[in-house]
């Protein structure tokens, strides 16, 4: 992980030493030009949003949406060629329209929030019964997802949500993770010194979280990790990238089904049944009594035995197939988990100091040492790990 300062590489301990009064004259000009040129971007851009809600103030479909409660946005004519998979789009509109705005793009508007106390209320209660979606958003999600969780509505989706809730918020079920994250983490420092070690020390951080995301999503489905981040491959993730990509596309086209090629729905379905067979799998050792670490899919077995009865003799709550398809969707959170790790390590790199807080914190709280100890371990030039010896870690920026 490198400053993205341009200059940088040409700075101090760079490939180029900067040298003489006319070279610093030169880049302080070239820097005053930069900073004049972002200004003038930054004011343009903050007239363009600007414009966007003034137009969309204007425009007749929202004015009578905002009448029927909806908040501010832009028009459907604007909405419909903004980048909606880049997150920096929505920071934008926050900035123009404030914590709460709507993107009109088909019958029912998409409303975005980033307020704490509405995207609590969204996540729970009655949310389901009070906001539902709207019935082809449904049959979209139901094409990959088939029965997960996040594919339910109503009932269906209170009672998956409170059986999940009993193993992923126990304090218990949670601390018997931390051997497998452990391992994982050790897995990625690895790479992350390897990457260290090599000319220009630089890395792409994003690609290894990624990874990482996904051995962290198999060992709380599974019990075990994928290998993603020792071999630096999985397949798995590859064919979830694909099937979500036709997903996404199937989305933003009503007609999909009548307009897709065959080579592309039979792709699609190839690489589905490559990610389904992985936890049919998983669910048949368990069911053989095949010796499995702590994990959900152990869980939702346990749960769909205990909801057997005449009347359900398969079991309920989950079924097989929600058991299957909530598996689905968990490997499909793994960019969102790459990202967070991703930042992480980002802000890591560009706060040493943060590095050495944390640090200090592991060797107070796992390592046993007393504050000032910990603060010393944690500086550089410190103990490496609690209890003596060796130098402290390289830090992420160096």
């Amino acid at each position: 992980i490198s400053s993205s300062d341009p200059l940088a590489e040409h700075g101090e301990g760079g490939g180029e030493r900067a040298s003489g009064s006319g070279e610093r004259q030169r880049r302080a000009r070239a820097a005053s030009g930069a900073a004049r040129t972002m200004a003038a971007d930054g004011a343009a851009a903050a007239a363009a949003r600007a414009r966007l809600r003034e137009d969309g103030l204007r425009d007749a479909r929202n004015r009578e949406l905002m009448s029927r409660g909806y908040p501010p946005g832009p028009p459907q004519e604007a909405a419909k060629k903004l980048n909606l998979r880049d997150i920096n789009t929505y920071m934008k509109l926050h900035e123009e329209f404030g914590d709460i705005f709507m993107l009109p793009l088909g019958d029912v508007p998409l409303v975005v929030t980033r307020d704490p106390n509405q995207i609590r209320e969204l996540l729970g209660g009655t949310a389901t019964e009070r906001f539902p979606r709207p019935p082809n958003v449904i049959a979209n999600i139901k094409i990959l997802f088939g029965r997960a969780q996040i594919a339910l509505d109503g009932e269906e989706h209170q009672a998956n949500k409170r059986m999940l809730s009993q193993w992923l918020f126990a304090e218990p079920h949670n601390a018997k993770m931390a051997e497998p994250f452990s391992e994982i983490v050790s897995d990625v420092l690895e790479r992350l010194h390897a990457a260290a070690a090599q000319p220009g020390g630089k890395l792409e951080a994003y690609s290894l979280c990624e990874l990482a995301a996904a051995d962290l999503s198999a060992a709380i489905s599974l019990g075990r990790l994928y290998g993603a981040v020792r071999t630096g491959e999985c397949p798995q993730l590859e064919s979830l990238k694909i099937c979500d990509r036709i997903f996404l596309r199937r989305a933003m086209n009503k007609r999909w089904r009548e307009t897709e090629p065959t080579a592309v729905t039979e792709e699609f379905e190839r690489n589905k049944k490559v990610i389904a067979d992985t936890f049919v799998e998983g669910i048949a050792k368990i069911k053989g009594g095949s010796p499995l670490n702590h994990n959900i899919l152990a869980h939702m077995v346990e749960q769909n035995l205990a909801n057997r009865s005449a009347s359900c003799p398969a079991g309920c709550v989950p079924t097989e197939l929600e058991t299957v398809s909530n598996m689905i969707g968990f490997l499909a959170g793994v960019g969102n988990t790459a990202r967070m790790l991703t930042i992480a390590l980002e802000m890591g790199a560009r706060r040493p100091d943060v590095q050495e807080r944390i640090l200090a914190e592991l060797h107070e709280h796992l390592g046993g040492l007393s504050r000032e100890a910990a603060a010393q371990a944690a500086a550089p030039g410190g103990a490496g790990a609690a209890g003596g010896g060796g130098p402290g870690p390289t830090p992420l920026g160096a």
